[in-house]
């Protein structure tokens, strides 16, 4: 079970992190910056309270602080994601944010407007995204199916042009 820090650096913010010593290191400052602690097991428990704190201490948030968001953005792997929180990791994630909205992702969307199959949430200016980003040998294709919530097996298939091959 994951032991989760939350930490304030007083007249900063409230963070929370798995591993403090290189989160504080990553953002340029030392354990003797942080003038309280607290621990939790459940990261929904510790996630929520670090909202709390903030808020509670006049510090800005803002939802894509979450912790639970913030790991989920460092899954997908990017210094992008460090430089500007505001995007999470880089152009690719922002394109995809901006796409994955219920309107892109509603059934009635999925069955309307040319889409191959309801079922995928894609639609084709996604494939074509997928296909250029993929192209420049910017992303591999683990990270790329993260993103979209794809198996590998069916990103490959799209990159293959063995599915959306009207495209």
């Amino acid at each position: 079970m994951k032991k989760y820090t939350l930490y304030h650096i007083k007249g900063v913010k409230w963070g929370m992190t798995t591993d403090l010593k290189r989160r504080l290191r990553n953002q340029g400052y030392t354990i003797s910056d942080c003038c309280e602690f607290e621990y939790y097991d459940n990261i929904d428990v510790g996630a929520n309270r670090e909202k709390e704190l903030n808020i509670k201490f006049g510090y800005p948030w803002q939802d894509t602080q979450d912790y639970r968001v913030a790991t989920q953005r460092g899954k997908l792997g990017s210094i992008e994601a460090q430089k500007n929180p505001n995007w999470g990791n880089g152009e690719l994630t922002a394109k995809v944010r901006k796409e994955r909205g219920d309107k892109f992702f509603s059934k009635e969307t999925c069955r309307s407007g040319g889409l191959a199959s309801s079922t995928t949430g894609l639609t084709e200016e996604m494939v074509i995204y997928i296909r250029q980003q993929y192209a420049t040998g910017k992303y591999k294709q683990v990270r790329i199916a993260k993103v979209f919530g794809l198996k590998k097996a069916n990103l490959n298939a799209i990159l293959k042009r063995r599915s959306w091959t009207h495209i």
